[in-house]
């Protein structure tokens, strides 16, 4: 089977080369998981504020909006990115916590690999913290970004 440099077959690939029921199933739990994850932000005191920092006080249609778009993507087997990562020119920051707890494990592995697609990659992990790491790392974060915007 054909993979792309990092390793990871093509959404479309994966699908036909998996069992129907068993790729369903799994479409299911993700869309039903990530659904659940938003409406409980939606009710957390902090993810509003962080959400509302984010994207300004209309902030639940815009997580609305997107989390529709998401389960339209996954349904309809809809890439979400219309071009490979390789040709990005500009510069990027890759930045996460180890303790975020809606990441992989293997996040460093991760963003290693993208690293290594891309000529300007930076990676910065935190020991600590949650998700979002700009948000549990603020200070720390504000300043590893102004050290690689300048």
């Amino acid at each position: 089977m054909n993979e792309n440099k990092m390793g990871i077959m093509p959404v479309n690939k994966l699908l036909r080369t998996m069992a129907a029921p068993m790729v369903l199933s799994m479409l299911i739990r993700m869309i039903e998981e990530m659904v659940q994850e938003r409406e409980f932000a939606k009710h957390d005191l902090q993810a509003n504020q962080f959400y509302e920092w984010c994207q300004g006080k209309d902030w639940q249609t815009v997580v609305d909006k997107n989390t529709q778009a998401l389960t339209k993507c996954a349904t309809n087997h809809i890439p979400l990115f219309c071009k490979p990562l390789e040709i990005l020119k500009s510069p990027i920051l890759f930045m996460g916590s180890i303790e975020d707890e809606m990441c992989r494990k293997n996040l460093a592995e991760e963003y290693e690999n993208m690293i290594s697609l891309v000529d300007h990659g930076y990676m910065y992990i935190f020991k600590t913290g949650g998700h979002p790491a700009i948000l549990s790392n603020a200070e720390m974060a504000s300043k590893i970004i102004k050290e690689f915007l300048v």
